[in-house]
């Protein structure tokens, strides 16, 4: 992500399945943290909601199975402030689901 700007925002949607390595959207610098929560429906049909710590989180990685990653999937960065992005996301994943937030 670039440099915090309050109002910024990036929607990331995607458009075909990860199947090799990770889709990673991480702040510009550690002290830039993320708040919010994205939802991740797994194979069941079950959803399970993720939030951003606001004190470690600075990334989102989506692997393709259990940290979503799955064609339709969309999520949403938004700058509140110098050192906060707010996410908003639902994402689609496969297996054990897990959390996309993550620490690097």
């Amino acid at each position: 992500m670039p440099t915090a700007a309050v109002g910024l925002y990036f929607d990331f949607e995607y458009l075909t399945t990860i199947t090799g390595g990770a889709a990673k959207v991480i702040t510009s610098v550690g002290t830039e943290l993320l708040i919010g929560s994205i939802s991740i429906l797994d194979g069941s049909q079950v959803m399970t909601n993720y939030v951003g710590n606001g004190s470690t989180h600075v990334a989102v990685s989506s692997n393709g199975t259990t940290t979503g990653g799955i064609l339709g999937g969309t999520v949403r960065f938004t700058c509140l402030s110098a050192t906060r992005w707010l996410v908003e996301g639902v994402l689609t994943g496969s297996g054990t689901i897990a959390t996309p937030f993550a620490t690097s």
